[in-house]
């Protein structure tokens, strides 16, 4: 066995030859410190705490979410709630705005009943017929105004000083004033081509009822005593261009009007004057006589 390891040597000079452990030739025992190296505190999972322990996993989840922010979408958490809440206003306001427009809107479409079409049959049937109802020119009066104007009898209607239904006279102050009516150009309403303008005359608390030789025209809605005599001149300047024409017209000139001054009171063209009838009740009713000749 010497002889071997002799030669082993000699032949690799820088191999140690160990032989096979024997009872005459144990093993060397490795050092301790490289068997039993102990792993540095940096190495152990998780790190050891000052005291020695090592730290559970709690708490290591705890250091980790302390050391990284924590996000929503994309956002911080406060920036996040931010943004939720002023949408929330918004989407809130809008709402409150599309509601409030709509009952707006159904109280607008509510609020405005329709107009009468009409007020006090029985004064207007007065005006006009004065108790002569089996009068022939009133019934041929009933036929002209149908195809003129509405035929709807008004009905009876308590008027207030507000209502602007209530046509307007300005009497007092235009009792037996002369008024003279202009045409929608702004220019005076002659009867006939170069002649002298119509004038009228302005009458308070006058009511020229119908006779047996006078009737109503034709019956319209004015706002105004001054509207009123627009149309009792442009019906005269139309009905002279008819009569030069030698077209078929019937009811005569307009040489007086009546207005009745309650809720949708009719303004009347008069073929004549009549009798002053305001039945009790003066304030309701105002006239005018056309004082240019027909001629």
């Amino acid at each position: 066995m010497a002889s071997m390891g002799t030669r082993f040597q000699q032949e690799q000079p820088d191999l140690e030859v160990v032989p096979p452990e024997t009872g005459l030739y144990p093993l060397p025992t490795p050092p301790l410190a490289a068997a039993t190296r102990e792993s540095s505190p940096k190495e152990q999972p998780g790190g050891i705490g000052l005291d020695g322990t090592q730290p559970t996993l709690p708490q290591i989840e705890s250091q980790t979410a302390k050391g990284s922010k924590r996000t929503i979408l994309g956002l911080s958490v406060p920036v996040f709630w931010a943004v939720v809440v002023v949408l929330v206003i918004l989407l809130a306001g809008a709402i409150g705005g599309g509601v409030g427009g709509g009952l707006s809107a159904q109280r607008k479409s509510v609020s405005d009943p329709k107009a009468s079409s009409g007020n006090n049959s029985d004064s207007g049937d007065g005006n006009s017929n004065n108790g002569n109802s089996g009068d022939d020119n009133s019934s041929d009066s009933d036929s002209t105004t149908s195809s003129a104007v509405p035929t709807a009898t008004p009905s009876p209607t308590s008027s207030s000083p507000t209502d602007s239904l209530v046509p307007t006279d300005g009497c007092p102050g235009v009792n037996n004033q002369v008024y003279t009516p202009f045409s929608a150009d702004g220019k005076p309403i002659p009867i006939r081509a170069g002649q002298a303008p119509q004038k009228f005359q302005e009458q308070c608390w006058t009511n020229w009822a119908n006779t047996d030789s006078t009737h109503d025209i034709l019956r319209t809605y004015t706002p105004t005593l001054e509207n009123c005599l627009s149309v009792c001149a442009e019906y005269n300047k139309a009905y002279a261009t008819n009569l030069r024409n030698n077209v078929g017209v019937g009811g005569g000139f307009c040489v007086a009007i009546t207005i009745v001054k309650e809720h949708a009171g009719f303004c009347y063209l008069k073929n004549g004057t009549g009798t002053n009838d305001t039945m009790g009740s003066p304030n309701s009713y105002s006239s005018a006589l056309l004082l240019t000749s027909t001629e």
